[in-house]
């Protein structure tokens, strides 16, 4: 799988045989790094129509609450098995605020929005990529 890949590709750059062992060890080591960047620290609410995360990297992430309730990755608003997107353009109000957020585990935040939807698990991943601040919108 992805091990041997690496291993592939260590044994390329390096030119001489990688042990698939270290290999698992380090990608261990490099996915517990890459897991600390991305855990937030703190979230607050910027304005009336913005969030805001603060990150363990020092990145400071900004999000219109419209963007994110159009963007949930729950079942019921994309298709699982095409991607595509079940929200109508539009069809999401300028209204649209969460009334409550939690944590689930170290990996997602659950927002609870006044539309009365509350079933999508934000992954902190996907909030690094729907990140609007200006750093991020320039690398995309």
């Amino acid at each position: 799988g992805s091990e041997m890949c690496i291993r592939d590709s260590l044994r390329s750059i390096f030119n001489f045989p990688i042990h698939l062992e270290n290999v698992r060890k380090h990608a261990v080591k490099i996915r517990k790094l890459e897991f600390a960047r991305t855990i937030q620290k703190n979230i607050k609410q910027v304005n009336e129509t913005t969030l805001g995360i603060s990150w363990n990297d020092g990145h400071e992430s900004e999000y219109p609450v419209k963007k994110l309730r159009e963007n949930c990755p729950c079942a019921n608003c994309i298709d699982e098995w095409s991607g595509k997107k079940l929200i109508e353009p539009g069809s999401i109000p300028d209204s649209i605020r969460p009334r409550n957020l939690k944590a689930v585990g170290l990996y997602a935040i659950q927002f609870n929005w006044n539309d009365g939807h509350d079933t999508g698990l934000y992954t902190h991943e996907l909030l690094r990529q729907l990140c609007q601040c200006s750093d991020c919108q320039i690398k995309k």
